[in-house]
């Protein structure tokens, strides 16, 4: 009886303790501070995301993940999760980066409308995971895909074949 009596008393503290916790620590805030295209090739692109991280704590936080869902022109596009081993330190702000790699002929079959424009509406949204906390985030944008040029072989011609 005494054991079980034990087990619960743990049970009950380790809850609690987790609340009180949570109740005692503010969440982080996570703002996005700049979108920008790397590695861009005829095929594919990396998008990076670069957030900024605040924790208003006066006991560091570890970032431990995050997941995203980037929505294009309305539609969706593509979401997941990104692993991240980052120390945030107490009372500071931390850059994160979430690089998103982005197959053009993939965009083009999801979103029909892309080959058409210069210029594409996002929204990137999802959590930052950091054990004791999800923080949510939302923003939207504009990005420029690169076109292939429209007169590439308009002026072409075979003279001679060997």
């Amino acid at each position: 009886m005494k054991k079980y009596f034990f087990v619960i008393m743990a049970m009950f503290l380790s809850i609690t303790g987790c609340t009180l916790f949570q109740s005692l620590i503010q969440k982080p805030v996570v703002e996005l501070d700049s979108v920008s295209m790397k590695d861009i090739s005829l095929l594919d692109c990396t998008a990076v995301f670069r957030f900024r991280v605040t924790n208003p704590n006066s006991i560091s936080l570890n970032l431990e993940n995050l997941t995203y869902q980037l929505r294009i022109d309305g539609r969706d596009f593509i979401k997941g999760d990104y692993p991240a081993s980052i120390h945030l330190p107490a009372n500071d702000a931390q850059a994160v980066e979430l690089p998103i790699r982005i197959n053009y002929l993939e965009l083009f079959r999801s979103v029909s409308e892309v080959a058409k424009q210069d210029t594409h509406s996002y929204e990137i949204s999802g959590t930052v995971g950091m054990g004791l906390f999800d923080v949510p985030y939302n923003h939207q944008g504009t990005l420029a895909l690169p076109r292939l040029p429209k007169g590439l072989l308009k002026n072409s011609s075979i003279l001679k074949m060997p």
